[in-house]
């Protein structure tokens, strides 16, 4: 059972992990800016080092707990702005 977990917590984090060298790509901040991301040549690859950390937090098993937050921090933003949902 115990490494039934370890297999689960790397393929969760294995899914942040993979796509996070895309936010370090200068074709993905001009994407971001043109769908209205303020300050996308920062916020961008500050996503990318909060996928990073939340990621390698949950794989190690370091801290899991705020990786996952961290992991939840980096889901809310994009969640809002692709559903298009305008939380006032």
């Amino acid at each position: 059972m115990k490494y039934i977990v370890v297999i689960g917590r790397i393929l969760f984090s294995g899914i942040f992990l993979m796509t996070v060298r895309t936010h370090f790509s200068d074709q993905t901040v001009q994407h971001a800016a043109l769908a209205g991301v303020p300050s996308a040549c920062w916020l961008v690859p500050l996503s990318g080092i909060i996928a990073i950390a939340g990621g390698l937090s949950i794989a190690l098993g370091y801290k899991a707990k705020g990786g996952a937050w961290l992991i939840a921090f980096f889901l809310v933003p994009g969640v809002d702005a692709t559903t298009g949902s305008n939380v006032n």
